[in-house]
């Protein structure tokens, strides 16, 4: 399936061209493996473009089982052994993106072998999408497509959303709402704000296969390079003003979608930013301009406040 590969591997910059011969293994030992237990990843994809190759190593969980760190740790060894370039895990855990591993312990692994991250609702939105766009040009790669996608679908596939935030949720939301503060270091604060990730992003993806259309979370440049970065910034924001935040990339939409969940005072806001035109002067035509983008929507409940 050429479009769906192509759609998943430059996930993790590779670029799979009309040359690019694309092998995938289950179960693989590798030749040479000298334990007593032979570890076995579940899977291999190879990439052969002319001289180059590119190999991963993919482990693969369903249902509540998380990624276990040593096991991937495990699979780093194997991989620097064996000449493969990364780890790619799938799970029911999301990722804001793929080089941003939802499990912190994988983060903090000190290895020069990348792990990358999807989560089954990742793979299902880029089927999804790819089926929805006619984008698949071969009758049986899209009838295979969509046998994935019935597969992925079905109930005993064990591929699911992010439907449940942790126990520390509650915690964190009884302290603020009594007048507390959080702490400088708030082990309860850091869960919230990983699993703050895997909601927006499962919210991202959602939103994908409802609009026909990839939406992506919207993140600054320091923050997509420093996801350690991200959380203590966003922690700093959930100590001081009681919020979690996300800005949602929708493909020809006037602005970000901006979420924000205020603690505090127990709401969630969305909505968008938008700058009037340039070339209306005067407070009446901005005003004006204003008015005549929301003509045709309910006013019952609807009010502006013009500064």
């Amino acid at each position: 399936m050429d479009e769906f590969a192509q759609a998943l591997l430059k996930t993790v910059s590779q670029r799979p061209g009309k040359r690019t011969k694309i092998e995938c293994f289950t179960e693989v030992v590798f030749k040479g493996q000298k334990r007593a237990k032979v570890e076995r990843p579940d899977g291999l994809i190879v990439l052969t473009t002319g001289p180059r190759v590119w190999k991963a190593l993919v482990e693969a969980k369903v249902g509540n089982t998380k990624i276990n760190p040593e096991q991937i740790e495990k699979y780093r060894t194997i991989a620097k052994d064996f000449g493969a370039d990364c780890v790619i895990t799938i799970s029911n855990q999301f990722a804001t993106r793929p080089d941003h591993h939802p499990d912190d312990a994988v983060r903090k692994q000190r290895s020069k072998i990348p792990v990358f991250h999807w989560s089954w609702m990742k793979i299902l939105t880029e089927c999804d999408l790819l089926i929805s766009n006619e984008t698949v040009q071969d009758s049986e790669q899209l009838l295979l497509m969509k046998e994935l996608r019935r597969f992925l679908t079905h109930e005993s596939a064990g591929v699911r959303g992010f439907d449940r935030m942790p126990p520390e949720w509650s915690a964190v939301n009884k302290l603020i709402s009594n007048g507390g503060k959080l702490p400088a270091r708030s082990h309860e604060a850091e869960i919230v704000i990983d699993a703050w990730h895997q909601e927006t992003k499962d919210l991202s993806l959602i939103l994908s296969r409802q609009t026909e259309t990839a939406v992506t979370e919207r993140l600054s440049r320091k923050h997509s390079k420093d996801p350690t970065q991200r959380r203590k910034d966003e922690l700093a924001l959930l100590r001081e003003q009681c919020q979690l935040r996300a800005e949602l990339q929708i493909e020809n939409a006037a602005a970000p979608i901006q979420v924000t969940a205020d603690l505090a005072r127990r709401t969630i806001d969305v909505g968008m930013s938008l700058r009037a035109p340039d070339d209306r002067k005067s407070a009446k035509a901005r005003l004006n301009w204003l008015l005549r983008q929301i003509r045709g929507e309910a006013s019952d409940d609807l009010h502006i406040r013009l500064n």
